[in-house]
């Protein structure tokens, strides 16, 4: 009996380990073969139109006349959208207007994903308070990087626009640089010479270092470039200095300072000089002007202003110099309030 019975007991130990065993490799192979999914929390998304139809079985509505589609950081309008709810993707067409914090894209089709902020814009312009692209096609690669084939870049945005490079590749991004090659420069829509390759910064911080020259033609200075340098001097101050040449005057120089107390105190000072051919009896002209604010309390503080002149006909020549506006004279005062 004694040896029956350690017998019974030694089988069902056995069984019962031998289940065991199964219970811990399928638990192991549940831990370490199912796959894992990171649940990421998308922006809130609202959506109007003047007609909406929905397609429940692809969880999708389509968005007709005034369509709109936002979240918190971005807005889209269209006169036609199609919007998936799932992969959170739109489709949209006619009179596209896309804004976001940093650029507003106008374009007659726009493909875009909601989470990821990328996409593509046919027949389209960026733009942005440093520049315009514009292209057939313009992929956006993320937030702040634009690519395209066969595209245009320029400072201007609302202005009528005096220059342009056109290029067979434009590759972008906000705080970085544009890196552009066989690039043509287009003024007033001729063409004025070609480049392999240019990088140009977009640096939207402030940081020492060139800026995008000026860049223009005039009818009075012939072709006008000044390539300017900035100096991050502190938090509170900066320094501005340009060199160039203006080819139906001359020699060109250009130099601006600025500081700031607090936002009731600060200067600024301006000095413009050019070596002007054309003015014989005098070349050496330039203007000089000083702006000063100081907050000494809650109810007192002054104000100065300095203007100079090297001659009485340079306010008229270089308007844009005098920074006279509508006074006939050129003030130098000083005023406590």
């Amino acid at each position: 009996m004694d040896v029956a019975v350690g017998a019974s007991y030694v089988q069902l130990l056995l069984k019962n380990i031998k289940t065991l065993i199964y219970v811990f490799t399928a638990l192991l192979l549940f831990v370490f073969e199912t796959p894992v999914y990171a649940i990421e929390e998308s922006e809130p998304l609202h959506f109007s139109a003047d007609k909406q139809i929905w397609d429940r079985r692809n969880n999708k509505v389509e968005l007709i006349g005034h369509a709109v589609v936002s979240q918190l950081s971005e807005k889209l309008n269209a006169n036609h959208a199609v919007l998936d709810l799932t992969s959170r993707t739109v489709d949209a067409t006619g009179d596209c207007v896309y804004v976001s914090q940093d650029v507003v894209i106008n374009s007659d089709e726009m493909h875009f994903n909601l989470d990821t902020h990328t996409g593509t814009i046919v027949g389209g312009r960026v733009s942005h308070e440093r520049f315009t692209l514009s292209g057939e096609r313009i992929n956006k690669l993320g937030d702040g990087r634009f690519q395209t084939h066969w595209g245009e870049y320029s400072t201007c945005r609302d202005c009528p626009r005096s220059w342009a490079f056109q290029a067979r590749d434009v590759d972008l991004e906000l705080g970085g640089y544009a890196y552009i090659t066989d690039v043509t420069a287009k003024f007033k829509d001729a063409p004025a010479f070609w480049a392999p390759y240019m990088i140009l910064p977009l640096k939207t911080k402030r940081q020492s270092g060139l800026l995008f020259p000026r860049i223009q033609l005039d009818g009075t200075f012939g072709f006008v470039f000044v390539q300017p340098y900035f100096w991050a001097i502190g938090r509170s101050a900066d320094m501005t200095l340009g060199l160039g040449t203006y080819t139906e005057k001359g020699r060109r120089v250009e130099w601006e300072g600025r500081y700031a107390l607090s936002p009731k105190s600060g200067g600024q000072a301006n000095f413009y000089h050019i070596h002007d051919e054309r003015f014989k009896d005098r070349p050496n002209r330039w203007s000089f002007a000083l702006e000063q604010t100081q907050e000494f309390s809650s109810v007192f503080g002054e104000k100065f202003r300095l203007t100079e002149v090297s001659d009485n006909l340079y306010p008229l020549t270089y308007l844009a110099d005098s920074n006279r506006g509508a006074d006939l004279v050129l003030r130098s005062d000083i005023v406590f309030n």
